[in-house]
């Protein structure tokens, strides 16, 4: 399966943990496992995907912190991960994140500092 660019498995009523394996979908550029009923953390190996452009992972109970891997998704543009139960501190590697269009962090229970980046620079420069 790693030639597969669109993987979508939300809106459904998945359980159990997100399989580290995703991260060997090395051409995948479209992630959605939102609106299920995922718990445990967010796998580091997802940090691999660097094809990946939308990431949802939202509204589910994802626990735990954001992984700084996550910062390595530098074509990302979608990143949801909000209505989950993260904890932490929002990782400063996300600032590595310059394509990013849209960033849902809502409905968690993190902490810190949005980090500065291409995407919040653009956003406040054209207010």
């Amino acid at each position: 399966m790693t030639s597969v660019t669109y993987f979508a498995l939300a809106i459904n009523e998945l359980t159990g943990t997100i399989p580290a394996e995703l991260g060997n979908l090395t051409s995948v550029a479209y992630l959605t496992l939102g609106t299920n009923q995922l718990s445990g953390s967010i796998p580091t190996a997802l940090g691999d995907l660097s094809s990946l452009l939308y990431l949802f992972l939202y509204s589910n109970a994802l626990t735990g912190s954001i992984p700084s891997e996550l910062g390595n998704l530098t074509s990302l543009i979608i990143l949801r991960l909000h209505g989950n139960k993260l904890s932490g501190v929002i990782p400063t590697q996300l600032s590595n994140l310059t394509a990013l269009t849209e960033l849902r962090l809502d409905n968690n229970q993190l902490s810190g500092s949005i980090p500065a980046s291409g995407f919040l620079q653009t956003a406040y420069q054209d207010q």
